[in-house]
C-alpha cells in the first residue's frame, strides 16, 4: 500500500502526525484548518484552541510531574484570555504552566494576584536564566502581557503609550538628556567616545545611524557662518546646522579625532549599537538611540518655532506624518499665548 502524502497547512508547510491522545510533541494539537490571527489575545474562543488548552500536556520535567498540580489553574487563566491561534495558545500554556510549576515548587498559592504579581515574574525570569535569551525574553513579554489581563490588584502599571511602528521614536525628555550627558562622561575610552559622537550630533543635527557612521572631523565645516555637518546623501551632500548649545561639543569632537569617523576608528564596519554595547547606563538613565535622539532634535526645532519646511529639509524627512506624532511632546501653551501666536504677535 502506497505511503500516505504527508497534510500540509495553508502555507505548505508539512503538519506534524499526531499520537493517539491528539497531542503533538509538546502539546501542539493539529491545527484543523484554523485561520491564522495577529495577537495574543481574542475575542471568542476557537474551537481548535479549546481542544488545544484542554489537550496540553508539559513533555519536560519538572513540568511533566506538577502537570496534577497545576493543570486546572493553568487552563483556567489560559481559557480566560482567550488566544486567537493554537499556536498562540501553546506558548501561552508554556508560559503560564512554568510559572506556575514554579510558584508551587516555592510553596506560592495557585492564585491570578500572587503568581502574577511583577515580582514573581521577575523572580521567575531570573531563575530560567540558563535558557535561550530570546526565549526568555518572549516568555517574560506573554507573562507580563497576560498578567495584565489576569489580575485586578497586582501593581501592574498601564502600557506606556507607543508610537506606531512607521512614526518617529519618542524624544528624550529635558532630565534624561542630562542623565546621559553624566553617564556617557564616565564610560570606558572607546564607549564613551562613540555615545559622545551620538549624543551630540544626535541631539545637534538629528543624524540617522548610517550619517552618524561616516562623519569625520572634515565634515564639520562653517557655512554662511553657521556650523554644520556634512551629511552624505544618495542625490548630493548636504549640510545641517548644528544646534548652538552642541557647536563646542562637536568641535571638541573634531578637534579630538582629526582622522577617521568620530563615532569610532573602524565605523564603517560596525553598526552604531555594537559600538555602544558595552554602555553601562545608571538606574534612571535611558539606553542611547540614534532615533531617539533624532526625535529630540526635531522636537527642539518645532519648539523653537523652526518653519515647518526648513525642519523637513533639514531632517530629510519624506513623511510629514512622523513630525505630527512628535506634536505630543510640545510643551502646552496656554489659551492667552496660543491667541497672541495666531494673531502674529509674541505670546
Amino acid at each position: 500500500m502506497p505511503a500516505r502524502p504527508p497534510k500540509r497547512d495553508h502555507t505548505g508547510r508539512t503538519l506534524p502526525v499526531a499520537r493517539p491522545d491528539g497531542v503533538v510533541g509538546d502539546g501542539l494539537l493539529l491545527r484543523d484548518g484554523e485561520q491564522i490571527e495577529r495577537g495574543i489575545f481574542g475575542a471568542t474562543l476557537n474551537p481548535a484552541v479549546e481542544r488545544q488548552v484542554h489537550g496540553y500536556r508539559p513533555m519536560k520535567s519538572p513540568w511533566r510531574e506538577l502537570w496534577p498540580l497545576i493543570q486546572e489553574f493553568v487552563v483556567r487563566i489560559v481559557l480566560a484570555i482567550r488566544p486567537p491561534t493554537v499556536q498562540s495558545s501553546r506558548h501561552s500554556m508554556i508560559a503560564v504552566s512554568r510559572l506556575s510549576g514554579w510558584a508551587v515548587q516555592r510553596g506560592l498559592e495557585l492564585d491570578e494576584e500572587t503568581v502574577f504579581h511583577p515580582l514573581r515574574i521577575e523572580e521567575f525570569t531570573a531563575w530560567t536564566a540558563d535558557t535561550e535569551a530570546s526565549f526568555r525574553s518572549n516568555m517574560r513579554s506573554r507573562l507580563r502581557a497576560i498578567a495584565r489581563e489576569v489580575t485586578r490588584d497586582a501593581p501592574w502599571l498601564p502600557e506606556p503609550t507607543r508610537l506606531a511602528s512607521r512614526t518617529l521614536k519618542p524624544p528624550y525628555t529635558a532630565l534624561e538628556v542630562d542623565l546621559l550627558a553624566e553617564d556617557i562622561a564616565r564610560q570606558a575610552r572607546v564607549t564613551r567616545r562613540a555615545a559622545e559622537a551620538m549624543h551630540n550630533l544626535g541631539l545637534g543635527a538629528g543624524l540617522k545611524a548610517k550619517a552618524l557612521r561616516a562623519v569625520t572631523a572634515a565634515h564639520i565645516v562653517q557655512v554662511h557662518g553657521v556650523w554644520c555637518v556634512v551629511v552624505e546623501r544618495p542625490d548630493a551632500s548636504h549640510q545641517v546646522p548644528i544646534l548652538l548649545q552642541y557647536v563646542e561639543p562637536v568641535r571638541e569632537l573634531a578637534a579630538r579625532y582629526p582622522t577617521g569617523p568620530l563615532l569610532h576608528e573602524n565605523a564603517h564596519r560596525k553598526n552604531v549599537g555594537e559600538m555602544v554595547h558595552k554602555f553601562r547606563p545608571g538606574p534612571c538613565t535611558p539606553w542611547p538611540n540614534t532615533w531617539r535622539y533624532r526625535s529630540t532634535w526635531l522636537v527642539s526645532h518645532l519648539v523653537l518655532g523652526t518653519r515647518i519646511d526648513l525642519v523637513i529639509d533639514a531632517a530629510g524627512v519624506r513623511e510629514q506624518q512622523g513630525l505630527v506624532d512628535l506634536l505630543a511632546y510640545m510643551p502646552p501653551v496656554d489659551p492667552p499665548s496660543a491667541m497672541q501666536i495666531l494673531a502674529g504677535g509674541r505670546p
